[in-house]
C-alpha cells in the first residue's frame, strides 16, 4: 500500500474511503456467502440440504413377478431423474462457493488495507503533535530569552542612567534620562 504520504486530513480522507470500500464488500461479501448456505440451509445447521419429494418413497419388489435386475432397473428410473437435479445444485453451490471464497479474500484483503491507513493516520497525528510540541517548547523558550532579554535590558538601562546621573548632575539631565 502506497498510503503513507500525505498530510493527516489526506490520510483521514483515504481512511475513511476505505472504511466505506471495506463496508460495500462487507455487504456483498455477506449476501454471497449467504447464497452458500441458503442452497443448502436447514433448521439444525449446515449440511442438511432441502427435501426432495419423490414421486413414490418405497420401490418394494415383488420377486414373484420380476427379476432382480427388474426390480433394481425399476428403482433406479424412480431416482435417476434426481441425479441432473442435484448435479445442477452441486454447480451452483461450487460457484456460489468460489465467490464466497473470492469475496471473502477481498473483504480480508481490504480490512487489511484499512488497518494499515489507521496506521497511517495514527502515525502522522503522532509526527504532527510532535511538531507541535517542539513548536510549544520552542515557542516557551523564545518567550523566556525575550522575558530574560528585556529584564537586562531594563537593568542594564537603569544602570546607564545612574551612571550618567553621576558623571553630569541631576541639574544638568533633562527629563529625557531622568529618574
Amino acid at each position: 500500500f502506497d498510503h503513507c504520504g500525505g498530510t493527516v486530513e489526506e490520510l483521514k480522507a483515504k481512511f475513511a474511503k476505505c472504511l466505506d470500500d471495506r463496508d460495500v464488500l462487507v455487504r456483498h461479501n455477506n449476501t454471497v456467502c449467504c447464497q452458500e448456505f441458503a442452497i443448502c440451509s436447514s433448521p439444525t445447521g449446515y449440511g442438511d440440504c432441502e427435501v426432495v419429494k419423490l414421486e413414490q418413497g418405497f420401490a418394494g419388489c415383488d420377486y414373484k413377478s420380476m427379476t432382480g435386475e427388474e426390480c433394481f432397473a425399476h428403482a433406479r428410473s424412480l431416482v435417476e431423474p434426481l441425479s441432473g437435479y442435484f448435479e445442477n445444485q452441486d454447480k451452483k453451490y461450487e460457484a456460489v462457493r468460489f465467490e464466497c471464497a473470492k469475496f471473502s479474500a477481498a473483504t480480508k484483503a481490504k480490512v487489511a488495507e484499512c488497518a494499515y491507513l489507521q496506521e497511517a493516520v495514527n502515525a502522522k497525528v503522532h509526527e504532527t503533535n510532535e511538531f507541535a510540541e517542539q513548536f510549544n517548547d520552542a515557542a516557551r523558550a523564545t518567550e523566556q530569552n525575550c522575558k530574560k532579554a528585556c529584564a537586562e535590558y531594563k537593568e542594564c538601562r537603569a544602570k546607564t542612567v545612574a551612571a550618567y546621573l553621576k558623571v553630569v548632575g541631576p541639574c544638568e539631565a533633562d527629563n529625557a534620562y531622568g529618574s
